[in-house]
């Protein structure tokens, strides 16, 4: 008796974000679940009732292969990640739609916030790589970014790419590849660095705890460490919130500090949405709950 729609149609477009977008223009869908990158700051100026930019609870990171000289150092690792200017890339190169992460988990979730954290300080970064015996850069390997189709990850691969030429002195080169070969390649730790994502499936900082544990299959680093392993169980096991979460933090912490991934931001989702669609209020998990959804069309 409450629902309001007879149907909805749609649209399997999301792998072609312009297409989604030029079709929410010509009022052929009231929403995209997607807004194309580069049309946030149009948005922003010339119609921002229509544009929605809320909280999601993922994070995009890079993985490092760590099975790969010279990556196999954590010194370099760290350098790598201490050199991203990740406010930089959310406000410059991906236009505010985003929020610079220092951590792998998103700030509060399940009352959950990161106490470690990797900040941009190209100076200890230099020292670092130096520690590890490639002073500026010099003797170190060429790195290739991977990355799969997409315009956020290839201005963020280039991004990376020019932080860590003009900071380090290394030479990067980018590599975009079809879905399945990207995935295939990630799996098989055919990589030197590779873009990545996470978005929780629930609600608690443990969906992301996990995801580094020894062979887990989200792990994709070749990244495994005895000690965060039995962090990981402990707190799998604790019954007492607090103490739940002491050993998330420790574990986190030992993740960073040995950095098999650099993280780069947080999500956020950024969606158009008709004024003729009423109900359509996002969530920490990005479901549309149709249930309360309505339309209320305007006469030409």
């Amino acid at each position: 008796k409450n629902i309001k729609l007879d149907e909805i149609e749609f649209y399997p477009v999301s792998g072609n974000l312009q297409t989604a977008e030029r079709m929410f223009r010509a009022n052929e869908v009231d929403t995209i679940e997607t807004l194309v990158i580069t049309k946030v700051p149009v948005y922003k100026r010339d119609n921002p009732s229509v544009l929605r930019l809320e909280p999601f609870v993922g994070t995009y990171f890079y993985r490092i292969n760590v099975t790969r000289p010279p990556l196999d150092d954590p010194r370099v690792r760290l350098a790598l990640a201490m050199s991203v200017d990740k406010e930089s890339i959310c406000n410059e190169v991906l236009f505010g739609a985003f929020t610079p992460a220092v951590a792998l988990t998103p700030p509060g979730i399940g009352g959950y916030t990161a106490e470690a954290g990797i900040s941009y300080d190209l100076a200890k970064a230099k020292a670092l790589l130096t520690e590890a015996g490639f002073p500026e850069g010099k003797g170190m390997r060429d790195i290739e970014i991977l990355y799969n189709e997409s315009e956020d990850h290839q201005l963020v691969a280039e991004a990376l790419q020019d932080m860590w030429k003009k900071g380090l002195g290394i030479n990067v080169t980018t590599n975009k590849q079809e879905w399945k070969v990207y995935l295939n390649s990630m799996t098989s730790l055919n990589y030197d660095v590779v873009r990545a994502g996470w978005i929780a499936d629930f609600l608690d900082p443990m969906n992301y705890c996990e995801c580094f544990t020894t062979n887990n299959g989200n792990n994709r680093t070749g990244w495994s460490n005895a000690t965060y392993d039995e962090l990981e169980k402990k707190a799998r096991n604790e019954i007492d919130p607090k103490q739940r979460f002491a050993y998330m933090q420790e574990a986190e912490k030992l993740l960073l500090s040995q950095t098999p991934i650099i993280p780069i931001y947080t999500y956020r989702q950024r969606y158009l949405i008709s004024p003729e669609l009423q109900g359509c209020d996002g969530n920490l998990l990005g479901y549309m709950n149709y249930k309360y959804m309505s339309v209320t069309r305007n006469k030409p």
